[in-house]
């Protein structure tokens, strides 16, 4: 991919769904490496619902914000991804619903053309957010697609915020912005005050 000044920027991770041809896509992440890893979105309308674990064993490699790294023992080498899709398409919809260019907000690319984006906007709608109460859990939030529309663009941009998330990429949220700021003037006084 490249910037608007021409410099290219290599692709850190890419999570590539593993529900489907599953030995295939390990094959093809055990040979190419880097940044290519597998990746499996579980919800709570699934028959395998997600599980965060508790603590890093000799399986579980790492642990994050509703994901988790999970090494596979039949495909050696290889770390699965495993996503809470539950709590990453509550977070894309948050980003989508802020005022363009807010903090913390998603925009899509400028098109001449609305219906550019009119079957990623039916995909990434395709599902609807549930509320239910579980009476050994408590209150439950789950994405449920019930007319089993596509909702292809959905999964892969979840799959690409929890990539960006691995990568390091965090919000800048206006209570972090004013944050810094006010440790930005305090660095300030405080170099002013040792300069009298």
């Amino acid at each position: 991919w490249a910037r608007p000044n021409g410099e290219r920027v290599p692709v850190s991770h890419c999570l590539i769904d593993s529900g489907y041809q599953t030995d295939l896509v390990y094959a093809f992440c055990r040979e190419s490496g880097s940044p290519f890893a597998p990746s499996k979105g579980q919800g709570g309308s699934e028959r395998e619902p997600y599980r965060s674990p508790m603590r890093v064993t000799q399986t579980i490699a790492t642990i994050a914000d509703g994901y988790h790294c999970e090494r596979l023992q039949k495909a050696r080498g290889i770390k699965l991804v495993l996503i809470n899709t539950d709590i990453w398409k509550s977070w894309l919809h948050e980003r989508l619903t802020c005022a363009s260019g807010s903090a913390g907000a998603m925009d899509l690319f400028h098109v001449v053309e609305p219906r550019t984006h009119w079957d990623f906007a039916k995909q990434v709608t395709a599902e609807r957010l549930e509320q239910r109460f579980d009476p050994k859990k408590g209150p439950i939030s789950q994405w449920v697609n019930e007319h089993k529309r596509p909702n292809h663009y959905f999964d892969a941009v979840i799959y690409a915020c929890v990539a960006g998330h691995q990568a390091g990429f965090r919000l800048v949220t206006t209570e972090t912005e004013s944050r810094s700021k006010q440790e930005t003037a305090w660095f300030a006084n405080t170099i002013d005050r040792t300069r009298t």
